[in-house]
């Protein structure tokens, strides 16, 4: 006495032959149950009707214990089960055994979709239901294929060619179920079926921007001879249909269209070559062209693949009627089509021949994944956004959610054959998130169905791999040594350094790539700074197959860095590369390389001084920091330890923790004996403990000492600086004013003894005075504008502006910027006000100061007595 369950199909349940009727939910919990076994009442409950709803499961199990058997077949407890005999299970056992006999009815059947009709209760309930159809079909497959091949080796061809062609109904995209197709076909003596089929997997493959795998080719040469030949040729005439064409054509419209203004050869344009990776719809748009230039006369398309010359210029003269191999009959016999399409071309010496003889006038357009000589290239890459997303939508034949679809097109380059081949498996029942999920950090995995494996088209990586065939050397290495770095954009600069070339060399590497559609030029009006982005499904390949060592990057950013230590801007487009360097380099334990490019980054006037730090660089500097008092670098730690206090003060104003590095700075100092510095470092604690609520005079004026100690002008400036500052926190003006002006004085001072040739032999004094000179002039200004000297103190913050647009030091805009925004607001100048805080808040949110960003926001909104909202 057994429970049996149908539930391929519509779903039903018998005991003893006699069908139960179910409530439809009754009816899902028990068709789960089967499929998904034992389950926690909760899992259960949630799954069926949503959390915190375990009376509901209560109730339906009390209903379900009163329906027939279900003494025997459901079992009750901390776990809830079902035991019984289902369709799927008869699949599972036939495909593990290899025995199918007792599953050909079920595989004779039209529908075999899991749970036919049944509606799904939750949103959970219907995203596992999606993916367990998805599994199901994929088993059904399985099943399939293997009743093929038992039948064909039991000599029930006709029987193997039924479930053969079931499977190609079944999954379009089973290239090999065609090719067992054309295989029986060709035992059966049915040379037409083996055309039929090859023609039905060009088309299912076009309708996924595709194109069937040479060995596809090969075993069509191999069944059919001469006809089946590796390069085939067909012309057409006016009312055929030019197969190949992409069931819906989206995104290329326009394109389309500057193909019809630009086709032609030898008196007209030159030949036009599509050009672009596998997989981007070469074929389908050439097949395209083709149809509407039926209209004006007849067309020879030739698939070249990776025919010889004798082999491609054969299949011409099979297409157009001729024998023999008389040059001037072919070229007779050209002269009477109008437009010559070669689809697929590897080799250009063969298309090179065939263009000899080419009389003028005819039109001539190839697809290719290499540059053709002699052709115009129009390149082919990814879909604009919008596209992709329609075609996602037509493939998936389901609208995702806006977001939801965006993220896809992102993660997949908008590369209309991932689009279409991911399409295909939300058709199939997957949710996007699943498929998201599945994606995760290796889109290029993407995969076909399993009979695509071991082929060129098992993944999107399989088409990523063919295209990189046809690139230089330099191209090839350039593009797989990307992989290596921690972002997808690269700049020539430091790209050339990791792989050892020159930059004129690798910029014409990175141009060939982009014409290859692989990767994107980016640049920004004004600036000379240019970056080359991957798409995502490009760059996900290029990592997984990179043959760049991690050492090898880390050394490049070295001599990057120490090469462009002031091209701040150039050092920004490479930060995601650098900060992943450092992070290799932290987890490599390479102590000494991480403190020397990141103290070349933080020391002095450099670039996190001026652009800020993001939580990771932080991290980054704290432990270089750890590194640099482990290998007893007490130098670099004194220059390190300060920069983490500063940080920590301006950035974040977390004083506790700037305050401890600060003393740790100081003591460093003191160790290395050098006097200047630990004064500073004394004056900054001195201040922090100011901002703490502690006494600081006593700390001031040690410092204070040591620097006279010292005869260090810049240590007494500094010092004078960090006093007036507290002196404003007191608002004590006067006092502000008085070491305002005499801080400027000294760094005046130091500033005119030769500053060019100062900044050369030491960089850091150098730095330190302009540091001096710009803090010292924004607290003189704000000295003079709390004594009612505006005119005054607006004109010292515009000076103090211009120093730090002169250092290109961001941070150092925004605080002046900030300053001026406030001054205008106090008097009542709103529109010049605001013009500053914008212009604050964008640069304070660009280098990672968020609190001050909130604080502008807040000011502009009061201004506005709205809530602000950033442009």
């Amino acid at each position: 006495m057994t429970l049996t369950l149908t539930l391929l199909g519509s779903p039903q349940v018998r005991w003893e032959g006699k069908a139960l009727t179910l409530q439809p939910r009754h009816l899902a919990l028990v068709c789960y149950l089967a499929l998904n076994g034992p389950t926690p009442r909760d899992d259960l409950a949630e799954l069926l009707w949503g959390p915190g709803k375990s009376a509901n499961l209560r109730t339906a199990l009390y209903n379900l214990r009163h329906a027939p058997g279900a003494e025997t077949w459901l079992q009750d407890g901390e776990r809830v089960c079902v035991v019984a005999s289902s369709d799927v299970g008869a699949l599972e056992q036939a495909v593990q055994s290899a025995t199918f006999t007792g599953v050909a009815p079920l595989l004779a059947s039209d529908d075999l979709t899991l749970l036919y009709g049944l509606k799904a209760p939750t949103p959970a309930f219907d995203e596992w239901l999606g993916e367990r159809r998805q599994r199901v079909g994929e088993l059904l497959s399985d099943a399939l294929w293997g009743a093929a091949q038992a039948c064909r080796n039991q000599g029930q061809l006709e029987q193997a060619r039924a479930y053969a062609h079931k499977l190609t109904l079944h999954s379009p995209e089973h290239e090999a179920a065609y090719r067992l197709l054309m295989r029986l076909s060709h035992e059966g003596g049915d040379a037409e079926g083996v055309r039929t089929a090859f023609e039905r997997l060009v088309a299912a493959l076009a309708d996924l921007g595709g194109e069937p795998a040479p060995e596809s080719y090969r075993l069509r040469a191999e069944l059919l001879g001469a006809e089946g030949a590796v390069a085939q040729g067909t012309r057409y005439t006016r009312g055929d249909s030019v197969p190949g064409r992409a069931a819906v054509l989206v995104g290329r419209g326009e394109l389309l269209t500057s193909l019809g203004e630009g086709v032609g050869v030898s008196g007209k344009a030159r030949p036009t070559l599509l050009h672009g990776f596998g997989g981007v719809g070469k074929t389908a748009l050439a097949a395209e062209f083709a149809q509407a230039f039926l209209e004006k006369g007849d067309v020879l398309w030739l698939h070249a693949g990776r025919s010889s010359e004798a082999e491609l210029l054969a299949a011409a003269r099979g297409a157009l009627g001729l024998t023999g191999t008389d040059p001037d009959a072919l070229k007779t016999a050209l002269g009477r089509v109008s437009l010559l399409v070669c689809d697929d071309v590897w080799h250009a010496e063969s298309v090179a021949a065939l263009l000899k003889l080419v009389p003028p006038g005819l039109n001539v357009l190839a697809t290719s994944r290499q540059r053709l000589p002699g052709f115009a290239r129009v390149p082919l890459g990814g879909l604009e956004r919008e596209s992709s997303r329609r075609l996602l939508a037509a493939t998936a034949e389901r609208d995702l959610p806006e977001g939801e679809a965006d993220t896809l097109c992102h993660v997949l380059g908008d590369h209309p054959f991932a689009l279409r081949l991911a399409g295909t498996q939300l058709r199939g029942g997957a949710t996007g998130a699943q498929l998201l999920a599945r994606l995760a950090n290796t889109p290029h995995l993407l995969e076909a169905p399993k009979s695509w494996r071991d082929e060129e088209r098992e993944s999107i990586s399989a088409l990523l791999g063919a295209s990189l065939d046809g690139l230089s050397d330099a191209a090839y290495h350039a593009f797989l040594a990307m992989g290596a770095l921690g972002s997808s954009s690269v700049t020539p600069e430091f790209l050339g350094l990791c792989t050892r070339r020159d930059l004129q060399e690798t910029e014409a590497a990175l141009t060939e790539l982009q014409h290859q559609a692989l990767l994107e030029r980016r640049a920004t009006p004004g600036s000379d700074v240019v970056r080359y982005l991957l798409h995502d499904l490009s760059y996900s390949f290029s990592r997984h197959n990179t043959t760049l060592r991690a050492r090898s990057v880390l050394k490049a950013c070295r001599a990057f860095v120490a090469e462009n230590s002031r091209a701040f801007e150039l050092l920004g487009a490479e930060m995601p590369n650098l900060i992943g360097a450092l992070e290799t380099a932290r987890d490599l334990n390479q102590k000494e390389e991480l403190v020397e490019i990141m103290a070349r980054l933080v020391i002095g006037d450099a670039y996190f001084s001026a652009r800020g730090h993001s939580p990771r660089s932080l991290k980054l500097l704290e432990v270089a920091l750890g590194w640099a008092k482990e290998l007893g670098m007490l130098e670099r730690a004194h220059y390190l330890a300060t920069k983490v206090g500063d940080t920590y003060r301006e950035l974040h104003q977390d004083y506790p923790q700037a305050l401890q590095a600060y003393q740790e700075g100081t003591r460093f100092a003191r160790l290395i004996r050098d006097t200047s510095r630990e004064a500073i470092l004394m004056s900054l604690c001195a201040t922090t403990c100011y901002l703490l609520g502690q006494t600081s005079d006593e700390l001031f004026e040690r410092a204070y000492k040591l620097s006279v100690e010292a005869d260090d002008g810049n240590a007494m400036g500094v010092i004078l600086q960090h006093r007036s500052y507290v002196a404003w926190s007191q608002k004590a003006w006067e006092a502000m004013e008085t070491f305002s002006r005499e801080a400027i004085k000294i760094a005046n001072k130091l500033h005119r003894a030769q500053p060019s040739e100062q900044a050369e032999t030491d960089h850091t004094l150098f730095s330190s005075v302009v540091n001096l000179r710009f803090y010292a002039t924004i607290n003189l200004s704000e000295a003079r504008k709390q004594l009612g000297h505006f005119d005054e103190a607006v004109s010292l913050r515009l000076q103090a502006l211009q120093i730090a647009t002169s250092r290109d030091n961001q941070l150092w805009q925004a605080f002046a910027l900030h300053d001026l925004g406030e001054m205008f607001a106090g008097e009542g100048n709103i529109q010049e006000a605001e013009t500053y805080l914008r212009q604050a808040y964008q640069l304070y949110r660009a280098n990672h100061a968020e609190t001050e960003a909130e604080e502008v926001s807040g000011l502009l909104a009061a201004l506005n007595e709205s809530e602000f909202t950033p442009s």
